[in-house]
């Protein structure tokens, strides 16, 4: 009876540890991501901070900001202008900042983060990071004494 108790305990103990990280990414997982659209090791550090900062690496986050708009998936990608704004794959500046990057919303709060990395590089690339105020008071300077955004194991 012992032996059952043990058994259900660890088990019911492992359960909860999964449903603990249900919804994240790892940073390795995350790097993996960036990696794939070619982003520079120079700028990793900045894109860790900002997905620690704006979403804990939770990939199912939706946030609802005072204005009624809603900030989606692990880059907390804005519905006024990044997403639900059409399916049209967009790739210059202007197309982007004006129609967003094609994607629904719902696709930014599932566990593949394939195409919330794409439009979150875009926007990066065309804006910098100034289109996320988490960056701006978080991560901008030097982070490269940080251990929280080494990244050199991934």
């Amino acid at each position: 009876m012992t032996t059952l108790r043990i058994y259900v305990f660890l088990l019911g103990t492992l359960a909860l540890g999964e449903m603990a990280n249900a919804g994240t990414k790892t940073k390795c997982e995350v790097v993996r991501a960036l990696r794939i659209e070619n982003v520079p090791n120079s700028d990793m550090r900045d894109w860790l901070c900002l997905v620690n900062h704006e979403s804990g690496y939770q990939y199912d986050i939706v946030h609802e900001n005072t204005d009624g708009s809603k900030d989606y998936g692990i880059y907390q990608l804005n519905d006024n202008y990044w997403c639900d704004q059409g399916d049209t794959k967009y790739s210059s500046c202007w197309q982007i900042n004006t129609f967003g990057c094609g994607y629904q919303c719902s696709d930014f709060t599932n566990s593949a983060i394939a195409w919330d990395t794409d439009c979150a590089v875009k926007i990066k690339n065309c804006n910098s990071f100034s289109k996320w105020r988490a960056w701006q008071v978080h991560c901008q300077g030097d982070l490269t004494t940080n251990p929280d955004y080494d990244f050199s194991h991934c």
